[in-house]
């Protein structure tokens, strides 16, 4: 099944970002993050073989390394975190607001780490004051939003992040080198066409970031150069393929520009251009995690995490 395509330019971009947003939790609620007998649903974002398995941790790794330092950190479409790599990472902040539309992924997150606020809500429409989060960091997260919205939402992350602060986004390249990427997904791993579900993406090219280079510092960093079909189709499962994955880490380590160009993924790190405020953020931090606990959302059945 082809992917799903960008709403037609008639429709008000409102109603095409609401509609597309309620698909993306839609496929997240009943796919994306069901549960199977190997845990979290990660046969749709990771190759499984072991042959593979070092080389996606150590990208997992170099990604969080690009978050700064501070106590308060959004994960704008946070999922359950579930990966190991992820949750070493948030849980170098004092505290951690994670952020999803998707109720089954809060629900399942909240479990394994009950002390963390899970809220279930918008990141185009983020239900936190200017200037809280020391970091935010959206991982996967701004490519599933209505093409036209996704520049409003980074302009909506820098408007949340400290000025002293940055945003870390991790976002597909729709021109790496290993071909274009089909934004329809495998269903338990099955490379048949008919399993196929639908979740909508879209990716701008490098260039569309420049627009926000007038109020922040915006660096381009490699993150992650083969796809998964990538390595199902173009690695064996052999210490060949292992050797491989190896070289190929290495050579995105010595050449990190080139591979941020290329490759299938790369990391954008936004640092705000304004005057950072000499006000004690211990004082701040503490008084909206206090707030943010009050009224966060829990997931059921019933509530919709969406604004209508």
């Amino acid at each position: 099944m082809p992917h799903r395509r960008a709403p037609s330019p008639e429709l008000p971009t409102h109603s095409a970002a609401l509609a597309i947003e309620r698909s993306v939790a839609e496929f997240y609620n009943s796919a994306g993050w069901a549960v199977g007998a190997s845990g979290h649903n990660a046969n749709l974002w990771e190759d499984r073989r072991d042959v593979a398995s070092w080389y996606q941790a150590s990208c997992r790794r170099r990604i969080t390394r690009y978050l700064g330092p501070g106590m308060l950190v959004l994960d704008a479409g946070s999922g359950p975190v579930n990966y190991e790599d992820h949750q070493m990472a948030l849980l170098r902040f004092d505290h951690v607001v994670c952020l999803d539309v998707s109720r089954v992924a809060l629900a399942a997150g909240r479990r394994l780490h009950p002390s963390w606020n899970w809220i279930c809500g918008s990141i185009r429409h983020l239900p936190f004051p200017s200037e809280t989060f020391d970091c935010i960091m959206a991982f996967n997260v701004i490519n599933h939003v209505e093409a036209r919205s996704q520049a409003s939402v980074v302009t909506e992350l820098l408007r949340t992040v400290r000025p002293d602060g940055r945003v870390v986004i991790l976002y597909f390249n729709r021109d790496r080198l290993l071909g274009r990427h089909c934004f329809g997904v495998r269903r338990g791993g099955s490379s048949s066409p008919h399993a196929r579900l639908e979740l909508y993406a879209h990716a701008h090219g490098q260039d569309w970031w420049n627009q926000f280079s007038d109020y922040a510092d915006v660096r381009l960093r490699s993150a992650r150069f083969a796809f998964i079909t990538d390595l199902e189709r173009l690695v064996p499962d052999s210490w060949i393929g292992r050797l491989a994955l190896r070289c190929l880490f290495a050579m995105e380590m010595a050449f990190p520009k080139i591979c941020a160009k290329y490759g299938a993924y790369y990391v954008v790190e936004l640092r705000p251009r304004k005057p950072a405020r000499r006000e004690n953020s211990t004082r701040i931090h503490s008084t909206w995690i206090r707030k943010v606990g009050r009224n966060c959302l829990w997931p059921t059945q019933e509530s919709s995490c969406t604004r209508t």
